[in-house]
């Protein structure tokens, strides 16, 4: 199965569960999720520093590299969905932060209120 494409930060639980299963449901992406600008960061840079090490280790062994090995490599996250009040970190500065690690990636900021979101999965 394939690495979560998408990261989505939010820290309240049932507006990150609704978001959460409107995109893998609805666009069959896997999701990882954070409660907070900061696990959100922690979660990026780790999957960033994975990618660049499994790159380097593929381009070092460059003779032996196989199909099979590249599309093991598992890419940053290039979609972030994020809240923009949230405590330890908010949605600004993690964006700002991974942006100073990794360029290209896209940032969406979501500041839903959470009646709306109950309409939206009720279908009223």
């Amino acid at each position: 199965m394939p690495a979560p494409s998408i990261l989505l930060v939010e820290d309240d639980p049932f507006q990150l569960q609704v978001l959460q299963e409107i995109i893998e449901e609805s666009l069959k992406l896997r999701c990882a999720t954070a409660t907070n600008g900061l696990l959100g960061l922690k979660k990026y840079k780790e999957r960033l520093d994975r990618y660049q090490a499994d790159l380097s280790r593929e381009i070092k062994n460059i003779q032996e590299v196989s199909p099979k090995g590249l599309q093991q490599i598992q890419m940053p996250f290039l979609i972030v969905i994020t809240d923009v009040n949230m405590p330890l970190m908010d949605g600004l500065e993690m964006s700002r932060q991974i942006k100073a690690c990794f360029r290209d990636f896209l940032t969406m900021f979501v500041k839903e209120q959470r009646k709306q979101l109950e309409t939206l999965v009720q279908g009223k």
